[in-house]
């Protein structure tokens, strides 16, 4: 049995990595080793009650090993320097000081990315801060390109909600779908309606709700909407226009939509039958394929959704759902699953319009998408530029590290920080880990994700208004 093992750690009560108390037995035994790590689990609780979290080290293994009663009023001094700013990196002792609040950070960090390094040697090598001056940035050529086919792209999905609204008395929501995963607050919220709310909100109602593509599946059911919407739905049965973009298909004559349509058809599947009172073949989503519902309605999360939305979903008429795009094709990918193609229809029965304003054309090489030739009818940031280019604006900024040199420890956004943040997560952002005046810290450097979005969506509004200044339009 190693000496490690021979501590009674229970009596003890301290968390620790058996093997850093190694230097403490190899200067005591077991028993005064016993003592003194009771001494210092003490006065650890005493420091964690006041919100400073210490760890046992090697390093302050070694202080406990020292000759004599260890000083515990000395960790206590180099406590309130380091909070009081006057931290001393080359000091071996107050630096291990902060290894707690370093391993809480860090397991945020690695809880989604597992790494096998060693997280003490990563603490030990951690960089002094500052680093330096920070690298700005600016949109560049392709960026400032890709605004005007957004802005283009806008306009035309605009045209067509107010031809939508001249042919129905309904009141139309429109729903810029926030996705709200790592790095991404959604196309449709960030580059399609968030630039044109102004022109809509006097005939449209906006709405922002949220339904996730990345790491999602055919049969998911998610929970987009709150019960007083839902109610609302029942009750008025509004038009919705449900918008997101989506890279091009790979398949000829199929108009790609992402997982995000997808997991809102699931839903309205699940509404529609509720409002049917279980006849499931009258309030099928005329959209999604019968073996592909089949399916669907055996799936634990169509039937906990059911079970849950059923409180508010009264009896009546259900939802026929619809397709919109710039340019349609024989069929749609929505996500996974193949639907044939349906326009919007001329009649005024309740619609929900899955729309990917984004035109599918192109004269720059797109890597075997099923991409069209721009064409004589299309403007130059049609031709010059790739569809979807602005929803990489974050991995472009994820490759940057916005300081000189290498940082021993980078990294960018967390996921789910914030679910409810206007871009999805903790405003996405390079941070670097070091050692600064207060000790451990974490720095944002360079630009968030919300900057430069915000930087974009004026050049985009201002775009827009160019374009309807020049079309002599009034949307």
């Amino acid at each position: 049995m190693t000496p490690e093992a021979q501590l009674p750690w229970s009596e003890i009560s301290l968390r620790c990595e058996p093997r850093f108390v190694a230097p403490l037995l190899e200067a005591v035994s077991v028993n005064e080793a016993t003592l003194r790590l009771k001494k210092f689990a003490t006065w650890v609780a005493g420091v964690g009650a006041r919100g400073i979290h210490v760890v046992m080290t090697p390093v302050l293994a070694r202080f406990l090993a020292q000759p004599g009663q260890p000083n515990l009023q000395e960790l206590e001094r180099l406590v309130e320097l380091t909070r009081s700013g006057q931290f001393d990196a080359e000091n071996e002792v107050q630096r291990d000081l902060e290894y707690g609040r370093f391993q809480v950070e860090y397991r945020r960090f690695t809880s989604s990315r597992p790494s096998d390094e060693d997280p003490y040697q990563l603490f030990t090598e951690l960089d002094r801060l500052p680093l330096g001056p920070e690298c700005q940035w600016e949109p560049g050529e392709s960026d400032l390109l890709s605004v005007k086919r957004v802005a283009h792209e806008a306009v035309g999905f605009a045209r067509f909600l107010h031809e939508f609204r001249a042919n129905t008395f309904r009141p139309i929501v429109v729903i810029g779908n926030d996705k709200g995963q790592l790095l991404g607050g959604g196309y449709g919220r960030l580059w399609v309606v968030e630039p044109l709310e102004e022109r809509l909100e006097t005939e449209f109602e906006i709405r922002y709700d949220r339904v996730t593509s990345h790491g999602t599946m055919k049969l998911n059911v998610p929970s987009p909407f709150p019960k007083d919407f839902i109610k609302r739905l029942c009750a008025e049965m509004p038009h919705l226009v449900i918008v997101d973009g989506a890279g091009a298909s790979r398949v000829e004559g199929v108009v790609r939509f992402s997982r995000v349509p997808r997991g809102y058809a699931n839903w309205f599947a699940v509404f529609n039958e509720l409002r049917g009172q279980g006849d499931s073949d009258a309030a099928v989503s005329e959209l999604l394929p019968y073996d592909h519902l089949a399916e669907l309605r055996k799936w634990h999360e169509y039937t906990i959704v059911r079970e849950e939305i059923s409180r508010w979903t009264t009896p009546g008429p259900g939802y026929t759902s619809v397709l919109w795009a710039p340019e349609h094709g024989v069929s749609a990918l929505m996500g996974e699953v193949v639907v044939p193609w349906r326009s919007p229809l001329s009649e005024d029965s309740p619609q929900i319009v899955y729309a990917n304003p984004i035109i599918y054309r192109s004269d720059v090489d797109t890597g075997g998408r099923e991409v069209k030739p721009a064409g004589d009818d299309q403007p130059d940031c049609i031709r010059h530029t790739s569809p979807y280019h602005l929803d990489s604006l974050d991995k472009r900024l994820r490759a940057q590290s916005f300081v000189d040199g290498t940082p021993r420890l980078t990294t960018w956004g967390e996921t789910n920080d914030n679910p409810e943040g206007p871009a999805g997560c903790l405003n996405p952002v390079h941070t670097v880990f070091g050692f600064g005046d207060h000790g451990f810290e974490r720095r944002a450097v360079g630009p968030s994700l919300s900057r430069c979005v915000e930087n974009l969506q004026g050049l985009i509004k201002a775009e827009i208004d160019a374009l309807m200044h020049d079309e002599g339009a009034g949307l």
